[in-house]
């Protein structure tokens, strides 16, 4: 992957992460609405899929990087409570 100087790779797949979520969501209701007005969405609903494996794929890339990291956990009490270096 490039190295780019002002984003990092873990922004950029949060990024896809959010941008690919949207669109899941999108097909989703469409997919959900067209099995309310009872012609299912033949289209809206291999879309959804496809989404949902790419949002799958990149929620695995993001735990690697996340881990490789070693980011905080920023649920936990001790994110707040540090003492400073």
């Amino acid at each position: 992957m490039t190295q780019f100087k002002t984003i990092s790779e873990l922004t950029l797949l949060y990024s896809a992460y959010h941008h690919i979520l949207d669109k899941w969501v999108k097909e989703s209701d469409r997919y959900a609405n067209s099995l309310i007005d009872g012609k299912p969405d033949r289209l809206a609903e291999h879309r959804r899929d496809k989404y949902s494996a790419q949002l799958d794929e990149l929620h695995e890339a993001i735990l690697k990087l996340e881990k490789a990291n070693e980011l905080p956990d920023f649920n936990s009490p001790e994110a707040f409570f540090c003492e400073p270096d």
